[in-house]
């Protein structure tokens, strides 16, 4: 079923009735939150009571955007152009991260999210952007990798993301205003869905990272197989060969990888791979895998600068599906992945930047 993005006046809407929904919401879930600590001799891991948990943090720091959102054009909205222009984009920018960062210590907190990396992390010069294209696999790897990039990196994550996101009223909002770029769910015939990439990849600034999935959706052994018979229906057999060798990876679309190169040859390449919550595909096995901690989020990345990385659209294609031929081949030689074979989870203070 496809999403229509929201029109401006139903944004407005909900961006209004939010606070009330939530407050609404809260109240008929610490209730249930009672209950499910209550049924812990059933619920030995107080699976029910985590997932509530999470859920009502997610909301308040939903709201928490939507007052950041509208104080910052209330405290902006008598101030001279000048000055709107040069904190507008900080303060935007610190509204992300602080939610960002919320999200990211209660998920640790309450479903035991962990992450691991198997060796220290590249993001490239800082003195130029970053295209960051990554494995899109498992629940909320998007929020993972959007704050590594933020929290680590100390850049601006700029992402492409599917338009009916923008129905979250204040993630939504604040991505929008730090322009990020919401795909169409649909296009008439003619329109051009790379145009906006390329826009966006020409606005990045030196601390900026475009942050692009090419597989287009979170694989699933479900749609690996579609992918492949795809590609056979519109007559790439070879292409379709080659995927079929990937098998926990679908075949990336270059389209928007091309556009982004392209528009940016001075940016640094980096390529994410990461796995550990691949298989935790239905609420139900995410519900049962909880609390995560049997499951880190062990990530894996390769970087290329400027002059290391082709130019050419061909040579781009041909460049995308070696990165991902190399990406599942790393998925798949850590399948048996544990925390013990890692060691113990790093922390913050054990940055992964290249040099620490």
């Amino acid at each position: 079923m496809v999403i229509p993005p929201p029109p401006l006046w139903a944004r407005r809407l909900v961006q209004i009735v939010w606070l009330p929904i939530v407050a609404l919401l809260t109240a008929l879930c610490v209730p249930l939150f009672i209950i499910a600590v209550l049924l812990w001799p059933i619920d030995r891991k107080l699976r029910a009571a985590r997932v509530l948990a999470l859920f009502l943090v997610f909301l308040w720091l939903d709201a928490g955007l939507v007052t950041g959102v509208f104080y910052i054009w209330l405290r902006h909205l008598f101030t001279r152009d000048r000055e709107r222009k040069e904190s507008w984009r900080a303060e935007h920018e610190k509204l992300l991260l602080d939610a960002l960062d919320g999200f990211m210590e209660h998920g640790q907190r309450w479903v035991g999210l962990s992450i691991e990396f198997e060796e220290p992390l590249d993001f490239g010069s800082e003195q130029a952007p970053l295209l960051v294209f990554a494995r899109h696999a498992g629940p909320g790897d998007s929020i993972v990798l959007a704050w590594l990039l933020a929290a680590y990196a100390g850049r601006l994550p700029r992402i492409v993301l599917k338009d009916f996101l923008r129905w979250d009223p204040g993630l939504g909002a604040v991505l929008y205003r730090v322009r990020s770029y919401f795909v169409p769910s649909r296009t008439g015939a003619g329109d051009d869905r790379t145009k906006p990439v390329q826009v966006l990849a020409e606005s990045l600034e030196r601390m900026d990272a475009l942050l692009l999935f090419p597989e287009g959706q979170n694989w699933t052994p479900a749609r690996w197989t579609r992918s492949i018979e795809k590609l056979r229906e519109q007559g790439q057999d070879e292409r379709a060969d080659r995927a079929q060798t990937w098998e926990l990876v679908l075949p990336p679309k270059s389209r928007g990888v091309v556009t982004a190169m392209a528009a940016r040859p001075d940016a640094d390449v980096m390529i994410v791979a990461h796995t550990g919550l691949e298989w935790l595909v239905t609420p139900w096995q995410i519900f049962k895998a909880i609390p995560l901690r049997e499951h880190p989020f062990l990530i894996r990345s390769w970087t290329f600068g400027p002059d290391e990385r082709p130019s050419e659209p061909d040579e781009i294609e041909a460049w995308l599906d070696e990165q991902w031929a190399g990406v599942s081949n790393w998925v798949a030689e850590h399948q048996e992945f544990t925390p013990r074979r890692l060691g113990r989870q790093r922390t913050k203070e054990d940055s992964p930047l290249d040099g620490s």
